[in-house]
């Protein structure tokens, strides 16, 4: 199958009126993005490589949680408390990125389709509170270890508690792309804020792959 990488196949998308919702900016070009899903899909030494089937910007939803941090063990003592911003998508629930300040409520332009969210804006940090709360009910090493994983999956410094504050609903950039194998196809997400490709985000937006087909109007391969 001949692939439309660097084709962005949103149908309709021409004709749309340019809406401004509340997100962070696109820093990514198009055409870096599209050398960054090349190097995605390539494989090594000229094995392994993936047809793209479609590629194109997008716009994801995301929750983004504010954070007072606590270095573990001082939650008895005065200790001088951090704060920090957790970027979570809000179709898997996958960590995307931290910020030190709070982002501003900048207004983008709807220039790409956008992914329809499968989860609230407060479930993120619900997901954060039940953690840290089982977190502080156990008393092994092994078990405090095991909850320090999970906080860290979703961002949190290690050896640090977070308290969640607000949630608030922002719209990402990213450039996907569908690369296929055979009978396998993935998503390959490329984060269009940080620059760079997030595994973690393609794994799970593979798991939502018909969510993400119908929402971009992705004809099927």
């Amino acid at each position: 199958m001949q692939p439309h990488l660097g084709k962005a196949q949103l149908v309709g998308l021409q004709n749309r009126p340019m809406i401004e919702e509340v997100g962070f900016p696109r820093l990514l070009t198009g055409a870096a993005a599209r050398a960054l899903v090349e190097k995605e899909t390539g494989g090594r030494l000229g094995f392994g490589k993936e047809d793209v089937t479609w590629s194109g910007d997008a716009w994801l939803p995301v929750s983004v949680v504010q954070m007072t941090l606590m270095q573990m063990g001082s939650l008895r003592r005065k200790t001088a408390a951090s704060h920090m911003w957790g970027v979570y998508d809000l179709i898997g629930g996958t960590f995307v990125t931290a910020l030190d300040t709070e982002p501003e409520r900048t207004s983008v332009q709807l220039d790409a389709g956008q992914i329809q969210p499968t989860l609230k804006v407060t479930d993120p940090a619900k997901t954060l509170d039940k953690i840290v709360a089982s977190f502080r009910k156990v008393t092994s090493d092994d078990a405090k270890a095991k909850y320090r994983g999970q906080m860290g999956n979703l961002g949190v410094p290690d050896w640090q508690v977070p308290n969640t504050g607000t949630s608030t609903p922002f719209l990402y950039p990213v450039h996907l792309a569908i690369a296929q194998k055979g009978s396998t196809e993935r998503v390959v997400a490329i984060d269009a804020f940080r620059s760079r490709p997030d595994a973690d985000l393609g794994h799970k937006l593979t798991k939502a792959i018909v969510n993400v087909r119908q929402s971009l109007n992705i004809p099927p391969t």
